[in-house]
């Protein structure tokens, strides 16, 4: 029969052994996760890069198998775009030109993961009711007669050049950015 002390040791380097199994195991999940969160940072990154840049070539790669399924190539830019505020594409290249963005947080389950972006653009609104002493002062709707198309491209000329001259301040748009990883590759996923 063995001894009491023989069992002991025994016990206490097979629980030692299980500890240290455990531990590496907790270990590489949370580098896993860690690689994950950068590999879905990197993604969405690079998905608001490529938008930001104008290149919708590349932004529409990145999404999803069943997103682009869903939208063709023309409905994904027409969904995209961040410049509906205007159609001076002077104005809306100068504008997404100033723009930025930071990731705020990624929340990770599995395949699936929720990221939260902060674009930083230019304040047109902001500028917009800035302008309107301007405006005023020089008269514009008697000068325009009111014509609602020229006070509108007086309005636009002055937002660019405010632009233009870096006299504007900063507004957020909060986007909610869906991922799932496709065949090891984290895509976005896009619902127009």
């Amino acid at each position: 029969m063995l001894e009491y002390s023989v069992v002991k040791n025994s016990l206490e380097v097979i629980v030692k052994k299980i500890l240290q199994a455990l531990g590496l195991l907790v270990f590489l999940a949370a580098s896993s996760c860690a690689d994950e969160t950068d590999a879905i940072r990197e993604a969405t990154s690079l998905y608001w890069q490529a938008i930001l840049a104008g290149d919708f070539d590349s932004a529409y790669r990145m999404i999803s198998r069943e997103s682009r399924v869903r939208y063709e190539r023309g409905e994904f830019e027409e969904g995209i775009a961040l410049t509906g505020f205007t159609d001076n594409e002077k104005l809306a290249r100068l504008w997404v030109k100033e723009a930025d963005f930071v990731i705020e947080d990624i929340k990770q389950r599995g395949r699936q993961a929720t990221v939260f972006v902060a674009i930083h653009v230019p304040d047109v609104e902001g500028l917009r009711t800035g302008l309107f002493n301007e405006a005023g002062e020089k008269n514009i709707e008697r000068k325009t007669k009111g014509d609602s198309t020229k006070i509108e491209e007086w309005f636009t000329k002055r937002i660019t050049e405010e632009i233009r001259r870096g006299k504007f301040d900063l507004t957020v748009i909060d986007i909610e950015n869906k991922l799932i990883r496709e065949a090891g590759i984290w895509k976005v996923v896009y619902d127009g």
